[in-house]
């Protein structure tokens, strides 16, 4: 039984106000922000060096010390109410793309899936656009969506 299979709408939402309070709060939102933007680029720049051969990268992120809020981040497509990861942490959207699953002319939201430490395992996705608003009720089912400015939708 896979991780999400088991996270129940009450756990969404604990993980949501969660974010949404530590996003919003007067002192501690901007240090909150800055850890969230730094972690996620991180990993987005470790997988391109790595896809360029270079090696300047931990072989497991997770154990760094570097990353203690943010585990597990891998790549995402959002489409049609589906959320499509990358197998591993290392495979880029261009490699998600590549598989097929998604048409190349068809409406998805880039984004990166990642989990939060000391809160319940559900997937929090920063997306890269906002995805349909037809779309968006069940996604919201799935995961805790932020945009790219860190705002939850």
């Amino acid at each position: 039984m896979s991780r999400e299979s088991t996270i129940t709408s009450h756990d969404i939402e604990v993980v949501r106000s969660k974010i949404e309070t530590n996003l919003n709060h007067p002192i501690n939102g901007k240090f909150f922000k800055h850890e969230l933007e730094i972690q996620i680029q991180r990993m987005i720049g470790w997988r391109i060096q790595k896809q360029m051969g270079y090696h300047d990268y931990p072989d497991d992120p997770d154990s760094s010390s570097d990353k203690s809020m943010i585990y597990n981040q891998l790549a995402c497509e959002l489409y049609r109410g589906r959320i499509i990861k990358a197998h591993s942490i290392w495979e880029t959207h261009d490699d998600l793309r590549a598989r097929g699953e998604i048409p190349s002319t068809d409406f998805r939201v880039s984004g990166d899936v990642f989990f939060l430490r000391n809160l319940p395992q559900v997937p929090v996705i920063r997306c890269d656009a906002t995805p349909k608003q037809s779309e968006l009720a069940l996604y919201k089912k799935q995961a805790v969506l932020i945009d790219y400015n860190l705002k939850v939708l």
